[in-house]
């Protein structure tokens, strides 16, 4: 828990160093909450024109709304990737040297964004790559097991349970041990195959630690979003500014946990 404590106490100091998680989080939000307005508006006036006798006044204007909402909610997961590439290479970055100097402001943020963008980009693409080889790998698996249970079907049916729990497992497992891929980029200056090696080599050590605090901090965020979205989610606009701010800490202080623990575990003494 020491890592946790000093991560949140780290926050308190260098909070300003979040602004840009803010802006990632927060964007996006404040554009679908706008579009959420706008198509609620367009909604409650189609309905609003339906008459006992006549029904809609534009049935098709239904189906016209459509390509709206898609060109919202698209546009905002667009703008989010996009947000993602810049804020969190230098997030890491702006972090990584107040850990090493003790010091670390704004100013920071270009220069951080120039020497992490690129590994941002290949840690990114490896991710992507990992994920789409253990979904092939859940796919293949699974169609063997459904040839399986047309032959036998209590036993394929047994597998298949059996084998979705494994593939759980080894999903939180994986994504365990590669928790440090992008902090060992960051700090050793590594490359994308490097980061991942290192990560594995430094997690399993100590496994159950990494695993408890993202566990823990997922329930936290999961929780206080819950609780400020219920509150004053539903305000326009300010609500959607205000309720970014828990997943905008959870990021934050996560990656400082990440940082930090890499940094103790591969001997290197941190400064803030």
């Amino acid at each position: 828990m020491k890592h946790l404590e000093r991560a949140i106490k780290f926050f308190g100091k260098f909070y300003i160093l979040a602004v840009p998680l803010l802006v990632l989080n927060a964007l996006p939000a404040l554009i679908q909450g706008g579009a959420a307005i706008n198509i609620l508006s367009n909604f409650t006036r189609f309905f609003n024109s339906y008459d006992v006798l006549r029904g809609f006044e534009d049935p098709g204007a239904f189906f016209s709304l459509i390509p709206t909402v898609l060109a919202y909610f698209v546009g905002a997961g667009i703008l989010s990737i996009i947000l993602q590439l810049v804020a969190e290479p230098a997030t890491y970055g702006m972090v990584n040297n107040a850990l090493q100097v003790g010091r670390s402001d704004l100013n920071d943020f270009v220069p951080a964004l120039k020497q992490n963008f690129v590994k941002y980009i290949l840690y990114w693409v490896g991710t992507l790559v990992v994920g789409a080889i253990f979904g092939i790998a859940v796919v293949i698996v699974f169609v063997i097991l459904i040839l399986i249970s047309m032959a036998v079907r209590w036993l394929g049916v047994l597998l298949m349970v059996i084998a979705a729990l494994a593939f759980i497992v080894a999903g939180i497992v994986l994504y365990t041990l590669i928790s440090l891929w992008f902090s060992a980029m960051v700090v050793d200056n590594m490359d994308v195959i490097g980061g991942f090696k290192r990560s594995v080599e430094v997690v399993k050590s100590s496994f159950w630690t990494v695993l408890g605090i993202k566990i823990l901090l997922g329930i936290v965020g999961s929780v206080a979003s819950a609780i400020v979205g219920a509150i004053i989610g539903w305000i326009p606009v300010i609500g959607s500014i205000i309720t970014s701010v828990v997943p905008t800490v959870i990021s934050f202080v996560t990656i400082v946990f990440f940082l930090d623990f890499y940094r103790e575990k591969t001997g290197k003494e941190a400064s803030a």
